[in-house]
């Protein structure tokens, strides 16, 4: 059984979604073990152990549950991790305001031109449309 977690940073305003084989603490303690702030989270368990393992969290108390069971089914992992990654970058663009098709249309078209250590520019929270060419001026005629 497979779950995904869903984060979000409010100061950057930056949706994250993680998925996981397990519903277990592993999974978040790997994703939070240098973080250090407060977590708001619903009272599933796994926050408890969390606050016990990582000095520091601090857990306020559960406002909503945002935990959802994600799918039943075995061997799709692979495929549901791409889900959660593709379900970061459509909730950044909202976040963000960008229109998802057109930063998605652009970024298919530019990354892979685009050099590797810049890829941050990219991101929905970074990105800047590519420079259109400007349609060149009608030439004047000769008279």
């Amino acid at each position: 059984m497979g779950y995904l977690w869903a984060a979000f940073d409010p100061v950057r305003k930056l949706p994250f979604f993680f998925y996981e084989k397990g519903r277990g603490h592993k999974g978040p303690l790997a994703l939070l073990d240098d973080f250090v702030g407060t977590l708001q989270c619903d009272g599933y368990s796994a926050y408890e152990t969390l606050d016990r393992k990582v000095s520091g969290i601090r857990l306020p108390g559960c406002m909503a549950h945002i935990r959802r069971k994600f799918f039943e089914a075995k061997g799709n992992d692979e495929k549901w991790a791409q889900q959660a990654l593709l379900y970061t970058l459509l909730s950044a663009c909202k976040q963000h305001g960008v229109n998802p098709e057109a930063w998605l249309t652009d970024v298919l078209n530019r990354m892979y031109k685009h050099p590797v250590n810049r890829l941050q520019e990219l991101l929905p929270q970074n990105w800047k449309p590519a420079e259109q060419p400007e349609p060149e001026k009608e030439k004047a005629e000769d008279a």
